[in-house]
């Protein structure tokens, strides 16, 4: 009995040294999320007990992207039930469930469970925690094309994280967001300047520099600079595991130059990870992709584009339902289809103005 009670209480301290150091040193993260597990399977029924350790669980999972295991980590948490948690404990719950729902692209939920996180932020009086929840706030503002929130949350995110020492990788984080904002207002010397300060920020993290390559090809690839965002974005999973999103890209780019082989190898690939990961959303963009470059059946464009819209729609991923139907529009358009071209003009509007409300709730 005495030896648990040493456990729980060595326990108790991992757990609030993984919140410590949660935002500083992945490295060190993991080594204490190891120390907990190993602790933790040996105490008999602990996890069906501790919500705690699964609301540890949930934040880890979510700071790696795993987002499997997050799933089952969530699952876990809600069901020992989250009214066990105290006032602390429920800000993260609702914080670590934003970010999750963000990495799935559930914006409209995710900023439902921010707000309701905001308001127990003063539960955590700490200028750090300030910082990285206007972080995530400004992140999924920039998801949602809110560009000016965007930009002044994560403004002010980077300015209290630089009271601090020891939070190089979340300046990185800020300045690489500040980044793509930039590259949404076609802000490209802005957005390459806060990059390459990122990179700088970034040192030899080499997982921060791997993001930031990413986006660096993605600058070039929406200045049509291919042969440039190709050389970044392989650059990007050299030495990594393959990132399906920069995959897509890096397919795309080439299918933008013409050389049709080397985008199906890319494209294949990306699509096995798709597969494989459950991503049924990059399944579809994948599948979309190949048809819009390569397709010469009419008809096959025609029904693959309606129904990757058409589980976008299902989706609510707005975001996705502007890209496609502006497609289909324009290629009704050019096959003089002008009552299914307004149409789908007309789906492309009420996209947009549906984006515009995901950014008016508050």
């Amino acid at each position: 009995m005495q030896n648990q009670t040493v456990e729980l209480d060595t326990l108790q301290n991992l757990y609030d040294e993984w919140f410590e150091v949660r935002l500083k040193d992945i490295d060190k993260l993991e080594e204490i999320k190891s120390k907990i597990d190993s602790i933790v399977k040996h105490i008999k029924g602990y996890i069906f007990t501790h919500p705690e350790y699964w609301l540890i669980s949930l934040g880890h999972d979510v700071i790696l992207e795993n987002l499997s295991e997050a799933a089952v980590s969530l699952d876990q948490l809600e069901k020992l039930g989250t009214d066990k948690l105290n006032d602390k404990q429920k800000y993260y719950y609702y914080l670590f469930k934003a970010c999750y729902l963000l990495l799935k692209g559930e914006y409209k939920i995710a900023l439902d469970k921010f707000h309701i996180a905001a308001d127990k932020l003063v539960h955590v009086p700490n200028r750090i925690e300030k910082a990285e929840f206007f972080l995530k706030l400004g992140t999924i503002y920039y998801h949602i094309r809110k560009t000016i929130e965007s930009i002044h949350y994560i403004s002010n995110a980077l300015n209290l994280f630089k009271t601090e020492n020891g939070y190089d990788r979340r300046i990185a984080t800020c300045e690489i967001a500040l980044g793509l904002n930039s590259v949404n207002l076609h802000q490209w010397e802005e957005a390459e300047e806060r990059f390459y300060n990122a990179l700088n920020y970034a040192n030899k993290d080499n997982s921060m520099r791997s993001l930031i390559y990413h986006d660096l090809g993605l600058l070039y690839a929406e200045q049509n600079m291919s042969k440039a965002a190709i050389h970044w974005l392989t650059e990007s999973i050299s030495g990594n595991s393959p990132n399906y999103k920069t995959i897509y890209l890096i397919a795309r780019e080439y299918y933008k130059l013409g050389k049709i082989n080397e985008a199906e190898n890319w494209l294949k690939k990306g699509l096995n990870i798709a597969q494989k990961e459950n991503l049924p959303t990059y399944q579809i963009r994948f599948n979309l992709l190949k048809v819009l470059y390569t397709e010469s059946d009419k008809e096959m464009t025609e029904k693959t584009l309606k129904e990757g819209i058409n589980h976008f729609l299902n989706e609510n991923d707005w975001n996705y339902v502007e890209e496609y139907s502006k497609y289909l529009a324009d290629y009704y358009a050019a096959n003089q289809k002008y009552q299914e071209a307004v149409q789908y003009y007309q789906l492309m509007i009420k996209a947009q103005n549906k984006i515009s409300e995901l950014g008016a709730l508050k």
